[in-house]
């Protein structure tokens, strides 16, 4: 089972007019900054690889003063400065996509009610179709007016649609859009979204209805409602704990996989998959944790589809299936028993392989290797605790 490789583009650049120019992604709701929603969505996403936030230098410093931390340790993995208008703002931070990444999304950072699952829409849709943006279908009436107090006319609303974002496409399809838009003229030069700066480039983007509220902050009123609507979303699942436990014997020949690392030690598991039983444990434990299906009932060893399968892609499947639950791990605590291969060698690895899977700082995973004293030495077995917290 494959995953999209996705780029994302956080936009934070810009001020709200109806806000007193204030910075949004510094604006306060419960008790978080904005910025911080948004970074918990799309790394909670096991489609997303690279975040990228764009924001200018005097905004970060303030930013900073206020939260006490810099975006690179709320989840971002670079921050970028931002341009005179929102299409070169996005283009800066496109510069920094990872060009192996064959999708990029560009999102809001003032729609802080973004959802894993919405971002996973959108990345599939600009997949299949080359481009796409979470939207809504217009449900009030539409008129045409020169000033707030002349209308001249009704539109028809049949057709339209409200744009959120994220909003997306193909990597090579977003670097033909910037071509096209450097060479424009106003005021085309100044598209109001990225389906208009993909729509001059002549790539049409598909409609992804959004499955969840994705208000846009936009008066200071909406600040109270989106942490109301914040509060309600994680409620009911403010935080959960899952166990899971893995056992596979060992037999010989190499390599022997241990949380995503080949480790030599003259035995490997003897499993259907490549019999990562420290994978296994903690792909088990997110799923128990979110009350899904266990491992063995989503993944059986009866499907040839899983043979010698790469564990990790069970890992991101329970967390997609965790993310639909608006849960993400917060933080995983792992014990591995055997006497082959040895853990205390290997554990910095092991947590960096896993911190990196997950999406978590390495200091937020802990591994402790065991042995059996001499009462099993040709088995390898894992027990996992998983904290899962409200998206």
């Amino acid at each position: 089972m494959s995953r999209n490789k996705v780029a994302a583009i956080i936009l934070a650049a810009g001020r709200g007019e109806r806000m007193g120019r204030q910075s949004k992604a510094s604006l306060s709701i419960g008790g978080r900054p904005m910025l911080a929603y948004s970074l918990d969505a799309f790394r909670a996403s096991p489609e997303v690889d690279q975040i990228i936030v764009v924001m200018n230098q005097e905004d970060l410093h303030n930013f900073e003063k206020k939260w006490g931390n810099h975006p690179l340790e709320m989840g971002a993995d670079i921050v970028v400065p931002g341009g005179s208008e929102r299409w070169i703002s996005c283009w800066e931070g496109f510069k920094a996509v990872h060009k192996e990444l064959e999708i990029t999304l560009v999102h809001d950072v003032a729609r802080p009610l973004v959802s894993p699952e919405l971002i996973n829409l959108v990345s599939s849709a600009s997949l299949e179709h080359g481009a796409a943006f979470a939207g809504s279908p217009v449900s009030d009436s539409l008129h045409y007016a020169i000033n707030e107090k002349v209308t001249l006319k009704a539109i028809d609303r049949e057709s339209m649609w409200a744009a959120q974002t994220p909003q997306g496409a193909l990597t090579g399809n977003f670097a033909e859009a910037f071509k096209i838009a450097k060479k424009a003229t106003k005021p085309e030069a100044n598209p109001p979204d990225e389906a208009s700066l993909l729509r001059m480039a002549g790539i049409p983007a598909f409609t992804v209805l959004s499955p969840h509220v994705n208000l846009k902050v936009t008066w200071p009123d909406d600040l109270n409602t989106a942490s109301t609507l914040l509060a309600d979303r994680s409620a009911p699942w403010s935080s959960r704990i899952g166990q899971g436990r893995d056992t596979h014997r060992l037999v010989k020949g190499s390599p022997c996989m241990v949380g995503g690392v080949p480790l030599d030690c003259g035995f490997q598991a003897d499993s259907h998959s490549d019999g990562d039983a420290v994978l296994h444990a903690l792909a088990d434990a997110i799923l128990g944790g979110s009350g899904s299906d266990d491992l063995g009932t989503l993944f059986p060893d009866t499907d040839p589809k899983w043979e010698n399968a790469d564990s990790s892609i069970f890992v991101r499947e329970a967390i997609k299936h965790a993310a639909k639950q608006q849960l993400k791990p917060a933080s995983v605590d792992i014990v591995v028993c055997c006497d082959a291969p040895r853990i205390g060698p290997n554990r910095a690895a092991i947590r960096e392989s896993i911190a990196s899977l997950v999406g978590l700082p390495i200091s937020h995973v802990n591994i402790k290797g065991k042995t059996t004293e001499g009462l099993n030495a040709t088995s390898i077995e894992a027990t996992a605790v998983v904290l899962l917290v409200g998206i």
